[in-house]
């Protein structure tokens, strides 16, 4: 999109952009702020003896000339640029008018700094309610500008602003990601319904209690806090899947729901719990570090084996002995069979089939046997 700032309408519109900001409620005025076109118009009212390059750019009345011939505008803001061009050397945030390298009267770009009365912060919902704000608007300041000016975008210097936001996203991804992968690995692995849907709901308290704990911490969602909390999915399904895994396996050997469960307590409930005890104490040594992320995964490694194991034991496991009857009607065997019009119990048993052709057994064979 072409860009013309020289035009009548396009002078006349950034001198009304720059009053409507300097009008706004979060406008504070700064040294370093002031409005490119009225330093050029302040440039071309000047008096013709007070150092211009030139006199055909001194002695205009803005309140009679302005806006300006296009031509005139052109070549007294190549003029004025050549003047106050070093103004803002050494400056951190580009500021003023650029101008092509192959046309020195030709403006490329235009960079307008406003200064606000609103504090830095390094909370994301502060940044990001005051990044909204200002481009909601600019953009509603835009809807005027001519066509030559609809390119104009707004950006802020808020640090990592755009990397915390792509942080919070990726979290909310990575987390869908997860849980839609542990469900499948726990449908595979117990090929039931019903003790996936379970498993997959104790996950999400356990996540759910992880993230309370953590935030009343005071964590905040940063680079560390995001790869740590990645991985909150993946450890929530350990003790889960396991004792999900060994409850079924009771269930399609025929015990009753209450059985299976002390099965599954009995074979894998030693085992998970040396797992949580020595990964809890791997946790704890990790906190006595001074690096922050060290001591960060700690934490979370230390609160996500509390969790993880008694929501395994506490919740998991009464919920799948007390819905064990129901249970053995969602299993994907039990499903497919009645959706075939099979009877699910007949359709899982091998019938022995006597081979065709086959002679009967002699006479004496039969009474030896």
């Amino acid at each position: 999109m072409s860009v013309d700032f020289t035009d009548k309408e396009s002078q006349q519109w950034m001198v009304n952009f720059c009053a409507n900001a300097q009008a706004s409620d979060w406008y504070e005025k700064s040294y370093g702020d002031d409005c490119w076109i009225d330093t050029i118009i302040a440039y071309m009212e000047g008096d013709c003896s007070s150092g211009h390059a030139t006199n055909a750019c001194c002695g205009f009345d803005a309140t009679r000339d302005f806006p300006f011939e296009e031509d005139v505008f052109k070549k007294c803001s190549a003029e004025a640029g050549q003047v106050y061009g070093s103004s803002f050397e050494g400056w951190n945030t580009p500021r003023g008018v650029w101008f092509r390298t192959d046309d020195s009267k030709t403006i490329k770009a235009v960079v307008q700094l406003f200064y606000t009365n609103k504090l830095h912060s390094n909370v994301f919902e502060t940044a990001k309610g005051f990044d909204d704000d200002m481009v909601s608007w600019f953009d509603g300041q835009l809807k005027s500008a001519p066509s030559s000016l609809q390119g104009g975008f707004f950006i802020s210097d808020l640090g990592d602003l755009s990397l915390k936001e792509a942080i919070g996203e990726g979290a909310y991804e990575s987390a869908g990601v997860a849980t839609l992968v542990a469900i499948l690995v726990l449908l595979v692995m117990t090929q039931n319904l019903l003790i996936t849907a379970f498993a997959g709901s104790v996950i999400g308290l356990i996540v759910a209690c992880i993230t309370g704990i953590l935030v009343l911490s005071g964590w905040t969602l940063g680079v560390i806090q995001s790869i740590i909390f990645s991985c909150a999915i993946g450890m929530s399904i350990d003790f889960v899947a396991h004792l999900s895994h060994a409850y079924g396996h009771g269930l399609e050997s025929g015990m009753e729901p209450f059985e299976a469960v002390s099965k599954a307590v009995a074979e894998m409930g030693p085992s998970i719990t040396m797992a949580a005890i020595s990964t809890a104490i791997a946790g704890a040594v990790m906190m006595l570090s001074v690096t922050l992320f060290l001591w960060s995964y700690g934490q979370f490694m230390l609160m996500i084996m509390l969790f993880a194991w008694l929501f395994a034991f506490i919740t998991l496991l009464p919920m799948l002995g007390y819905a064990g009857h129901v249970v053995r009607m969602t299993s994907l065997h039990y499903v497919i069979a009645k959706l075939k019009g099979e009877d699910p119990a007949a359709s899982g048993k091998k019938s022995a089939a006597k081979p065709t052709g086959a002679e009967p057994a002699p006479a004496d064979f039969q009474e030896g046997l």
